[in-house]
């Protein structure tokens, strides 16, 4: 085939202008490549270093804790500490075993310490157990009344007209001094029971105690007994009971006295 001198010009033309664009995107692609390994290498030597960086600057933080008395304590590490996010599970595991909580009493109120090992280090934390929180109660307190002989009660529930909660009457204050010190003198006293900080008055009477006498009487076989009287009443009408003897004896002779001439 061929060309003229004027399609042999246009042909050259539609060849440089090919060869440009496929050198132009052979450079391109080139820069890409090179961008790329640049960005894996940058990542591959920061996931190698920091770690070991970010393990020599964390410390751990402890919480300082507060429960009610009764409440059972946490044995999981962490939930005594602050920055428990910055550490592994396997880390969080590994101070769960050195997390000692012996000296906490969560019968008593108070303020006790704990401890856990943190890189062959010892970290001292705070556990403070609050006495529970009571109920906030009104009662209203009973006019006792008890003879000289009586026994005074002890029990907070005999003062007290409401059925309340038993942690309410384990927590009142009975104070009885008053009546105690005048337990054997007749007249009017007070009483108090005291529940979180407030004080009730109650009244307490002292009265004379009032015994009977109950007489025992045996009579004789000749006689019967007179519970009203309290005395032994002869069977024979001729007989009277004679309390020194305690038998029936003789009623005594009538005498008659002659008239004077």
């Amino acid at each position: 085939m061929h060309f003229n001198a004027k399609e042999l010009k246009f042909l050259s033309l539609i060849l440089a202008v090919w060869g440009i664009t496929m050198l132009f995107n052979g450079y391109s692609l080139l820069d890409k490549q090179a961008i790329q390994m640049k960005r894996v290498y940058t990542v591959n030597i920061s996931s190698n270093q920091e770690p070991e960086e970010q393990e020599k600057l964390i410390d751990i933080i402890l919480k300082e804790i507060e429960i009610q008395v009764g409440t059972p304590i946490s044995t999981n590490a962490k939930d005594y500490i602050q920055n428990s996010e910055q550490l592994s599970e396997l880390q969080l595991r590994q101070l769960t075993e050195t997390l000692d909580t012996s000296l906490v009493n969560i019968n008593q109120a108070g303020t006790y310490k704990y401890t856990i090992v943190f890189k062959k280090k010892k970290y001292e934390g705070v556990v403070k157990v609050n006495q529970k929180e009571l109920p906030n109660v009104t009662f209203t307190l009973k006019a006792k009344i008890m003879p000289t002989t009586g026994t005074l009660s002890r029990n907070k529930r005999d003062y007290v007209y409401e059925e309340l909660e038993p942690e309410v009457f384990n927590n009142m204050i009975l104070d009885l001094r008053e009546v105690e010190a005048h337990q054997s003198i007749p007249g009017k006293y007070k009483y108090t029971i005291t529940y979180k900080d407030t004080t009730y008055y109650g009244d307490f009477e002292i009265v004379e105690d009032v015994i009977t006498n109950r007489v025992t009487i045996t009579c004789p076989a000749d006689s019967t007994v007179d519970n009203v009287n309290k005395t032994c009443v002869c069977n024979d009408s001729n007989k009277e009971y004679d309390f020194d003897s305690k038998q029936c004896v003789n009623k005594p002779t009538p005498t008659t006295e002659e008239p004077s001439e």
